[in-house]
């Protein structure tokens, strides 16, 4: 049994994108250390709003191991919110890239996304539709997930069915994606983090109804970069929805869950000077009450909180450049990967992981 578990968190700076790496580092009573991983979204930089690449990241800084007799970037765990590109940058080179493996990825199985012809896309359509060959896993509301994978969290979204059929169908697609967007929370050692993917306030809505006593939280991923949507029906394209004071009644305007989460600290991750206005400046206004500390992405770059073992956390610390973070990632794994690698117990014999059965 561990002596210390402590959780690195790193919000990564992909500019107008999303991508969490997290890394659950273990210390034994006698000074072995075991590394687990969970990626929370994968999108990477491809411009210069942002620092960080995360297909390369994890390249450059997770140690190789030998699978299937070949040497490969291991991570534990992938959750994927939602398939947007901002949400799933890169998805095709953790799926097909030969030097990088997933044990697990978790997914919501959207399948009422239309034709789309980026590898990202197809990467994404091949895991819901080839389960036998990919390790995944699809997400349901009101389960929880990782104890194969080492870092245990639950879902809250999106449901098993969806709700209000009819109404759905007549929603703009992207609407459609946001309403059933994944929602999870992971406890670490007492402080929870709740990411909130692109949820848009009919999300939350669902969430208040069944998981109102799930939904505090120590640190709250911002929904979709920092937008209105979620506090105001999704209703118009964001450069409109940027124009939306705080506590508009007209708009419908709501922030009840977010007192209910009553977070420390708001992440927002959003590009420098995008288009769509993120963060939308009602919505920052909102974040910011009440005490609660709000970092950006655009102006912190990659935001790193550090969880001991008692559930304690330091203010995080800001990781400007992408060797800064390379560099602190690398640092958390054993200079031995093969042989205290955070897989290690993964592999018997040099065996392949076992494809577990497919939860729908």
């Amino acid at each position: 049994m561990a002596d210390k578990t402590h959780y690195h968190v790193f919000f990564l700076d992909v500019g107008q994108g999303e991508a969490t790496l997290i890394v659950k580092r273990e210390i034994s009573n006698n000074g072995d250390v075991t590394c687990t991983t969970l990626l929370v979204d994968t999108d990477k930089c491809t411009s210069s709003s942002g620092t960080i690449d995360t297909v390369q990241l994890v390249k450059d800084s997770i140690p190789k191991i030998t699978k299937d007799g070949k040497d490969v970037h291991f991570l534990n765990g992938m959750v994927i919110t939602h398939p947007h590109d901002d949400h799933i940058g890169g998805l095709d080179s953790f799926v097909n890239d030969a030097d990088i493996s997933v044990a697990k990825i978790f997914h919501p199985d959207y399948d009422f996304i239309k034709a789309r012809e980026t590898a990202d896309y197809k990467a994404y359509d091949k895991l819901r539709k080839d389960s036998s060959k990919q390790n995944e896993t699809r997400l349901i509301a009101g389960n929880d997930y990782g104890n194969d994978t080492g870092i245990k969290f639950s879902a809250l979204s999106p449901p098993k069915s969806i709700e209000d059929a009819d109404k759905f169908k007549e929603q703009d697609e992207c609407i459609q994606v946001h309403n059933q967007s994944a929602v999870i929370s992971i406890d670490m050692n007492g402080k929870k983090i709740l990411f909130l993917g692109d949820g848009n306030k009919e999300c939350m809505k669902r969430l208040m109804k069944n998981y109102s006593d799930k939904l505090p939280a120590f640190i709250l991923s911002a929904s979709h970069h920092g937008s209105n949507s979620l506090f105001v029906p999704e209703k118009d394209v964001e450069d409109k929805l940027a124009d939306i004071k705080r506590g508009d009644k007209d708009s419908e305007w709501d922030e009840e869950f977010l007192a209910t989460i009553d977070p420390d600290y708001v992440v927002i991750s959003c590009g420098t000077d995008n288009k769509y206005k993120h963060p939308h400046s009602a919505a920052l206004e909102t974040y910011e009450d009440a005490g609660r500390v709000v970092r950006r992405t655009d102006e912190h770059s990659t935001v790193y909180f550090v969880i001991d073992e008692y559930g304690a956390c330091d203010k995080p610390t800001y990781l400007s450049t992408y060797d800064a973070v390379k560099k602190q990632v690398k640092s958390l794994f054993p200079s031995n990967a093969k042989e205290e690698s955070s897989v290690k117990p993964f592999f018997v014999s040099g065996a392949a992981i076992p494809v577990p059965p497919r939860n729908a």
